[in-house]
């Protein structure tokens, strides 16, 4: 089968676009979700028509925006119509938000659709329906945020306090010998990632031997690493190397929010990577406890 070019297509009417579908696409981007947005995507010139065929063939799923404006619209009804043709007797395409809109309203346009549980705006805020959007649409890369989501509530409930740097103990030497394979893996990875954070070999070494689980640590590096190398390949940016590893640095311990050090361009853009890849991340984890 075919991969698809697009994770989701946005089906709305224009007058939505500021009040919701704007947010929605927005935020599903930031999360690294591959969206075929109107806004987004169609440049001066081009076929309308011909554009949203091949966005709606290329995309997995369908998220119809249905309001009293998108009932009213042709281009959403030859829309609508496009993704229910490819949801009958299928597996689920079509997503649906209701906004601001009566259940007899959508009764009367299409009884199918009343028929599928949808998302309300009225119920639910832009991030609210987004995350349940990701959970369909992407399950990983939603397993991924509630790890972060719930990090940030245990870190807000801590209780904080000041210790003196000289009661601060480092954790003591675990290992006094890794396995030469270990070993070559962890020398392979400092040269790779690590010499960019100005980190001493011996020190990078030295943390792996303090380590309780070396083995679960190098995957978490190496994943790092295989996010870094394809960073570079699809945007050849070798400028700023340090900053790109501190970016997914945070990203590995549940921290999204930007470096200051780089633009939101960027930020998205190694989101993107990190989010596509975590699938093989949680596999390269399974395989390694």
């Amino acid at each position: 089968m075919k991969k698809k070019k697009w994770d989701v297509f946005i089906s709305h009417a224009s007058e939505d676009k500021v009040e919701i579908a704007d947010k929605i696409a927005e935020l599903l981007e930031y999360f690294g979700i591959k969206v075929w947005y109107d806004k987004n995507v169609l440049s001066v010139g081009d076929n309308i028509s011909k554009s949203i065929d091949i966005g709606l063939t290329n995309s997995r799923y369908g998220i119809i925006i249905v309001s009293d404006n998108f009932l009213k619209k042709d281009w959403t009804e030859y829309e609508f119509r496009s993704l229910l043709n490819r949801e009958i007797g299928r597996k689920k395409v079509i997503l649906p938000i209701w906004h601001k809109v009566e259940i007899k309203t959508i009764e009367k346009y299409s009884p199918f659709l009343l028929g599928k549980f949808a998302l309300d705006s009225s119920k639910q805020k832009p991030e609210q329906i987004v995350l349940e959007l990701i959970k369909v649409i992407k399950p990983a890369v939603y397993k991924n945020i509630t790890r972060e989501l719930l990090w940030r509530k245990l870190k807000n409930n801590a209780k904080t306090g000041f210790v003196n740097r000289s009661e601060i103990k480092i954790s003591e030497v675990r290992h006094e010998i890794l396995p030469k394979k270990l070993m070559m893996r962890i020398e392979n990875l400092y040269y790779s990632i690590a010499k960019y954070l100005g980190i001493d070999l011996h020190d990078f070494v030295d943390g792996f031997k303090r380590d309780m689980h070396p083995n679960d640590e190098i995957v978490v590096w190496e994943f790092i690493n295989l996010c870094f190398q394809k960073y570079l390949s699809e945007t050849e940016d070798t400028q700023n190397n340090k900053e790109t590893i501190e970016q997914l640095l945070l990203i590995s311990m549940g921290i999204l929010e930007k470096n200051n050090s780089i633009s939101e361009e960027k930020h998205f853009k190694i989101l993107e990577i990190w989010a596509n890849n975590f699938p093989l991340f949680n596999e390269k984890s399974k395989t390694s406890t």
